[in-house]
């Protein structure tokens, strides 16, 4: 016996199909946004790091002159509740920071 189909029960299941596709779509797009948002204020972090470093080493980026400034920071630190005061650089060989 040929299997025929019931244009009413084809509707009906074409629609649930394409609910169910809109609703994908729906979840897809708000996880889009909440990364957009996340990248947009990692942007703004990263900018806000970058415009705190006064000076620049000649040669160097903005970005170079930050990380050579945290690692700097970081390594001098016996214990990271320790506060730095003023630092002997007089054995250390790095260029003098230009100001911008």
């Amino acid at each position: 016996m040929p299997m025929t189909y019931d244009k009413k029960d084809t509707v009906l299941e074409l629609k649930q199909e394409l609910r169910t596709a809109e609703d994908n779509l729906i979840a897809e797009f708000a996880a889009h946004g909440k990364t957009l948002a996340r990248m947009h204020r990692t942007e703004e972090l990263y900018q806000e790091l970058l415009h705190a470093v006064a000076r620049k080493f000649s040669g160097e980026s903005r970005h170079e002159t930050a990380l050579r400034y945290i690692r700097d920071t970081e390594s001098a630190l016996v214990n990271p509740d320790q506060i730095i005061g003023d630092r002997d650089m007089s054995n250390e060989s790095k260029p003098e920071p230009e100001v911008r």
